[in-house]
């Protein structure tokens, strides 16, 4: 079980931390490489999170082939990392980025069906709550890659390709479940009164949605151009955000000790 979370927090750590909110970190490299505007910039990353949701609508039909969900999401974070490495063009390296973007919106599916195959009823709550922390890890992990391959960025987009390679391939070794027949079951439709009941969520996510689209689009951006300072407190600024999201972790915990609202 504590393979299958570490891998499965490694996993999210490539897919989300790196191969899509590195986006927004490396983007002062990506536009004086490839000369993007602002509106460029933005339209490529409103790729990635377009892609990001149609995988994981995706995942939800192959919702009884975990294992399968996790090779698309190793595969289109490594592919399109890669493709973002590799680009000689703007139009090659907006593809890419939107490959690699859905990465994470297959891997949280893939993940949670494997340890509810693998973990105890009693500790898929905290174990899904470390793995989800791989977010802010992945975040940390990619401003010190970034400090440390300096004006080499095609480089650290290779080593994230490779980070995504790894992880996948480590998951599903660390997954020794047997798989389960689930009976096929009608769609549920949805209905207006259900939507009706949800709507304070879903206005709550729609803002939360539309204000991390511009934090982790374009906030380094703003502060590096800002002359607030040099490079590295851009840099620091990026990783502190991720380091704090570690603390998701505690998250499960903390619903199992008090509740969900105290959390």
């Amino acid at each position: 079980m504590r393979t299958l979370v570490v891998s499965g927090m490694a996993l999210i750590a490539a897919t989300y931390g790196l191969a899509r909110f590195g986006y927004g970190l490396f983007l002062p490299r990506f536009t004086e490489t490839f000369q993007m505007g602002s509106t460029l910039a933005g339209a490529v990353q409103a790729g990635s999170f377009l892609s990001y949701c149609c995988a994981a609508l995706t995942a939800t039909r192959l919702g009884a082939r975990p294992r399968l969900v996790v090779v698309c999401a190793g595969s289109t974070a490594t592919v399109g990392a890669a493709g973002v490495a590799l680009a000689p063009h703007v139009g090659l390296f907006a593809l890419g980025v939107i490959v690699a973007g859905a990465g994470a919106g297959f891997a949280t599916p893939g993940l949670v069906t494997l340890i509810e195959r693998n973990v105890a009823a009693a500790r898929q709550e905290n174990a899904q709550t470390v793995v989800n922390a791989g977010t802010g890890a992945g975040i940390v992990v990619a401003g010190i890659l970034l400090i440390l391959t300096a004006g080499h960025w095609r480089v650290g987009w290779l080593v994230i390709a490779l980070a995504a390679g790894l992880a996948t391939v480590a998951t599903l070794r660390a997954d020794r479940s047997t798989p389960r027949r689930r009976r096929s079951a009608r769609p549920s439709r949805v209905k207006a009164d259900d939507v009706a009941a949800l709507a304070r969520p879903l206005v709550g996510a729609t803002l939360a949605g539309a204000s991390s689209a511009a934090i982790w689009t374009f906030g380094r951006s703003v502060m590096a151009d800002s002359g607030a300072g040099d490079e590295t407190l851009s840099i620091a600024a990026w990783m502190v955000l991720g380091a704090f999201g570690i603390l998701g972790a505690a998250a499960g915990k903390i619903v199992q000790t008090w509740s969900l609202r105290v959390a």
